[in-house]
């Protein structure tokens, strides 16, 4: 493996675990009703992955739970 590549994949390793970190973190505070602070950890997974669609749901779950779900 070339160098480039070796910092690639550690360039990966770092971001899926800094997603990981943050999805642990923003369930743990959703399931306390923290919706605040679950929504801020949502938001720092989707700045690292803004395709994630399970943290996009999460995201959306938060909004509703918040009042600011779809107006009938």
């Amino acid at each position: 493996m070339t160098r480039k590549a070796q910092h690639s994949s550690a360039a990966l390793a770092q971001k899926i675990d800094a997603i990981t970190k943050a999805l642990a973190a923003a369930q743990t505070y959703h399931a306390q009703g923290q919706l605040k602070l679950a929504e801020d950890f949502y938001l720092k997974a989707l700045a690292l992955d803004s395709n994630n669609a399970d943290v996009l749901h999460m995201l959306g779950l938060v909004a509703f739970q918040s009042g600011r779900g779809p107006e009938g």
